[in-house]
């Protein structure tokens, strides 16, 4: 049996017997909750435990009007789709993944004895 046999056959018993993917809930306390916003220099910041309606309004007045595909052109259309952005660079949440123990998790399910399937 060739080594790329066998590493087959190896990987074949390892999924057959664990799926190769987790999914999950994780719980974030309640300091990890907040959304923070901002774009030409208005900030915001939104608690999603609770929000409030002026916050919220603040984050769609901060939203930029949302294209959508189609045939192969990018278009506003808001009579179809009224839709608001806001890219990545302008919002942030205050999570520590290393207090959340989500590699320990993904580690513990995916992993045998510390390595990937073998």
């Amino acid at each position: 049996m060739s080594i790329t046999t066998k590493k087959l056959e190896q990987l074949k018993g390892a999924v057959a017997n664990r799926v190769p993917y987790i999914s999950g809930v994780v719980p974030l306390p309640p300091q990890s909750t907040t959304l923070f916003f901002g774009r030409g220099g208005t900030t915001g910041q939104l608690d999603l435990r609770n929000p409030e309606d002026a916050q919220v309004q603040l984050l769609v007045k901060l939203c930029e009007p949302a294209t959508f595909g189609r045939n192969q052109e990018d278009l506003l259309d808001e009579t179809y789709r009224k839709a608001g952005k806001m890219d990545i660079e302008n919002f942030a949440m205050n999570i520590d993944f290393g207090q959340l123990h989500i590699s320990d998790k993904i580690s513990s399910e995916l992993l045998v004895d510390g390595r990937p399937f073998r």
